[in-house]
């Protein structure tokens, strides 16, 4: 499974959630099931990934240790939990410049 996560924070992260359905789009993922939690981008809509806006602290922990490839932003939370858990996620930093 492939866990993507753009954190808790209040500024949706669309370069990221896009670009990882467009992705599964493509079948760069093959059949491998993905799970989005988008935060707060209301506007996201995907058929091809599960999502949910946020998760609880245990589901996101849970998540983290049964992936087999984690995406996420490079918030410090996420990575901490990250760390702990000895992945090593795929990062795509925030960039102001794209909202």
């Amino acid at each position: 499974m492939i866990f993507v996560t753009v954190g808790n924070a209040t500024q949706p992260f669309p370069r990221l959630t896009t670009a990882v359905d467009q992705l599964v789009g493509e079948g760069v993922f093959g059949s491998e099931p993905v799970f989005i939690q988008t935060g707060s981008d209301a506007a996201f809509r995907s058929e091809r990934c599960e999502h949910r806006p946020f998760l609880s602290e245990a589901e996101f922990q849970s998540l983290i240790r049964e992936c087999r490839l984690l995406i996420c932003h490079a918030g410090c939370g996420t990575l901490r939990n990250v760390l702990l858990t000895r992945k090593r996620p795929v990062v795509m930093p925030r960039r102001k410049r794209y909202g």
